[in-house]
């Protein structure tokens, strides 16, 4: 079941005098990372399996932060080259209803120029360990909200 804690806040832990700004920016981020993958957790929980996952808007423009994800939820992160997410999504969908393209398919127009950022076996093992600590410390300070 989803936690339901609207009193979270964030918090840093951790840090030292040697932490820099580049730290905190990359916390932030594998945070995001890390919600992400609690979210794809608890959908595959629901009997939904995403073996890959679209990335739209600003944060999609990022290189690095899509391969961090795709690394942290060790899943395929698919970015398309199409910037009018809304009215796509709404057109596809309305195709799978109208039975003009087979549920679950892309028409090829669609799958052209999707960059596609795959797990990194070597790093996306590492964040295994870091997700239970990630995990951990949240469960820890929940109270506390």
């Amino acid at each position: 079941d989803p936690d339901n804690c609207p009193g979270a806040t964030a918090c840093f832990f951790g840090a030292r005098l040697s932490t820099t700004r580049g730290h905190f920016i990359r916390a932030i981020l594998e945070a995001t990372g890390y919600e992400l993958r609690a979210f794809l957790a608890q959908l595959e929980q629901l009997g939904c399996r995403a073996d890959e996952v679209v990335a739209l808007g600003g944060g999609a423009r990022s290189a690095l932060w899509m391969q961090l994800k795709a690394d942290i939820c060790q899943r395929a992160l698919a970015v398309p080259h199409w910037a009018e997410a809304t009215s796509t999504g709404a057109a596809l969908l309305a195709a799978w209803g109208a039975g003009l393209v087979p549920r679950g398919e892309y028409p090829p127009s669609l799958r052209q120029g999707v960059v596609l950022y795959r797990p990194n076996p070597g790093t996306a093992g590492a964040y295994d360990g870091q997700y239970a600590r990630y995990t951990a410390l949240y469960q820890a300070v929940r109270p506390l909200f």
